[in-house]
Parts: C-alpha cells; sequence; structure tokens
C-alpha cells in the first residue's frame, strides 16, 4: 500500500487505558469432527477487513523484529480504514507491563516492558513504536521468540513443524497437502496452472478438543528469466484426533501470486487460544477458541493478521493491522 504524502487535519492525541488481566473459568467446548467443507474462494490479495481485534488479547501486542534486533509494540485498535490523521503513542500506556512470551513452540518465557520510544505518525513512513524488554522471571527465556502478548492474555498453543516429524510421516504429509492444494479451484489463465506444488513449510497444532490441524504455506514457481513469478497459498486443513491415518479436510485457504522479488508472503509467528478474560471493553468471548498470528511481508509493506476458528471446520480472517511501511 501507497500511504498518502500528507495528512491534513488536526493532530489527535491517542491515550489508551488496560484493562484488568483476571481469567474466568469456563469449559471448553468439546469439538466433533465435521463434514468437509466448502474451500474458500482465494483472492489474489488478502482480504483485509475492518479492524476487529477481540479485545481479550489485550490492548497492545509486541513483535520481535529479528531484521532490526528491535521489539515492536503494535496497537491493534488501528485499521487503514480507520486512521486519523496524526497519531501519537504514550510510552505510560506500557510502561511496566509483564508480558508472556511466545514462540513457534508454544510459551517461551515472561519479559516486563521497561521502556517505548515515543512515536507519532503524521506523514511519510510509518512503523510501530520501539520497546525495550528485560527479564521478568526465573525460568527459562528461549532466545528465539516471534510475538508477546499482556501476561495471561491468551493462552500458547504449540506449533509442531514438519521437520520434527519422522521422514515416512514427513513425506506422507507433504503428499497429502500438495493434494489438497491441487483441488483448489484456480483461473484457467493461471500462469501457475500444472506446475508442481512444493511445501515450504507446515505446522500442525490442536485447532479444538479432538481436533488437529495444520497450516502450511505451499509454492508455485515459474522461472522466467527477466520476471520470475511465484505463488503462495496459505492453507489450514483439519482432521479428527481419534484418526490419526484421517483424510484431512480444507477448512482455509488464501493465494498471493507476483513478481517473485516483489510478492507478498507470509510468515506464521505463533498460535494462541483465548483463555475467556473479559474484554477491556466489558466483552468476553469463547474460551478455547484458538487463532493464528500471521505478518504479510512485502519488500515495501509489513502488516499483521489473526486468523481465528470461529466454529468447527471454519477459520476467518477476525483481524488485520495497519500496514507500517512506506
Amino acid at each position: 500500500m501507497v500511504f498518502p504524502a500528507r495528512w491534513l487535519l488536526p493532530a489527535i492525541m491517542v491515550a489508551l487505558t488496560l484493562g484488568g488481566c483476571e481469567k474466568a473459568v469456563e469449559q471448553a467446548p468439546v469439538d466433533t469432527a465435521e463434514p468437509v467443507q466448502p474451500v474458500q474462494s482465494d483472492t489474489t490479495t488478502a482480504v483485509q477487513p475492518p479492524s476487529a481485534w477481540n479485545s481479550e488479547a489485550g490492548l497492545v501486542f509486541f513483535v520481535r523484529d529479528p531484521e532490526a534486533q528491535g521489539v515492536m509494540v503494535v496497537f491493534p485498535q488501528y485499521a487503514d480504514s480507520t486512521l486519523p490523521d496524526t497519531i501519537r503513542f504514550d510510552q505510560s500506556v506500557v510502561r511496566g507491563m509483564t508480558v508472556d512470551i511466545l514462540n513457534r513452540a508454544g510459551l517461551a518465557g515472561q519479559m516486563r516492558v521497561d521502556s517505548m520510544e515515543p512515536t507519532t505518525w503524521a506523514d511519510g513512513c510509518i512503523d510501530w513504536p520501539r520497546a525495550v524488554l528485560s527479564r521478568a522471571d526465573t525460568g527459562l527465556l528461549r532466545e528465539s521468540w516471534n510475538a508477546a502478548f499482556i501476561a495471561g492474555r491468551v493462552r500458547a498453543v504449540s506449533l509442531d513443524s514438519m521437520e520434527s516429524l519422522s521422514a515416512a510421516d514427513s513425506a506422507q504429509l507433504v503428499v497429502q497437502l500438495t493434494r489438497l492444494a491441487s483441488a483448489i479451484p484456480e483461473p484457467l489463465s493461471s500462469s501457475f496452472r500444472g506446475l508442481p506444488f512444493v511445501v515450504r513449510s507446515a505446522h500442525r497444532f490442536t485447532a479444538a478438543p479432538g481436533i488437529v490441524a495444520v497450516v502450511a504455506d505451499i509454492v508455485r514457481k515459474v522461472n522466467l528469466e527477466a520476471n520470475p513469478l511465484e505463488e503462495h497459498i496459505l492453507m489450514i486443513a483439519e482432521r479428527s484426533a481419534a484418526d490419526p491415518k484421517g483424510q484431512w479436510k480444507t477448512v482455509y485457504t488464501e493465494r498471493a501470486s507476483g513478481v517473485e522479488e516483489r510478492i507478498e508472503t507470509t510468515d506464521l509467528l505463533a498460535a494462541i487460544g483465548f483463555t475467556g478474560v473479559a474484554g477491556e471493553s466489558g466483552g468476553r468471548g469463547v474460551a478455547g477458541r484458538t487463532a493464528l498470528l500471521i505478518a504479510r511481508v512485502s519488500d515495501e509493506t509489513r502488516a499483521y493478521a489473526l486468523i481465528e476458528r470461529p466454529g468447527p471446520g471454519k477459520w476467518e480472517v477476525r483481524w488485520t493491522s495497519v500496514r507500517t511501511g512506506c
């Protein structure tokens, strides 16, 4: 996305108030294996809905930027379609906050927010404020982590990578995923039609009681010397945990394609479960509901999205952040 060169309306001060973090004890609903659901329509670019952040997850979350060796503070109430002309982020909102550190393996420890740099969005390129975090617990803190949420707000869901499987199980999973990908409808005019699929990454996780899911990034390429093309399919499939040899059923897909150097790719950051903690707005979601936090990265911009499972056999983009960059 290209941001306007100048925002003309008066500056708006943004102040945030953090709510409590008390947990509510709720019985997670028992899921059952469901019949095959129709594959969702693919789009050339991912859907960008207005901000619909689940307030159970807190009013901010944090993302580690491995390239810049820094931590970004994401304020999820802002969406590209609802941005005021000027935003000023107040560091007092997050200073002293304790956060749960997550990576793909699950909970990696806790840290404390020491400070956040004052940041204002008014003109030109924009980026999330940077924060400094320090150890908050005495347990083992894994060096590699991707995201952090206000302590107690979400439950970390473990993601098992394809590489952790045996060679036979990994090969079988690749065959099943490529077969599912080949069944996704595509235009007759597609430049990738008939080309082989390559599973770039795949992670298995528990989507609900009794339901195992896999999220995969599947790639096809057209090797043109001048402008090589690339297609990425983000796919989620499910099956019953009681039938380890059962067939996977596609429940969510999205497709992005274009010139290899400029195509938007998807990076899986973490899987979370909502604990049923009341949101700051007073609302309460469904305890046990699962979601995937992903980053959408292009050569110039970056956005974050939450893909949530609202019910059996159904996944949807619940929230998409402001697209930062130039």
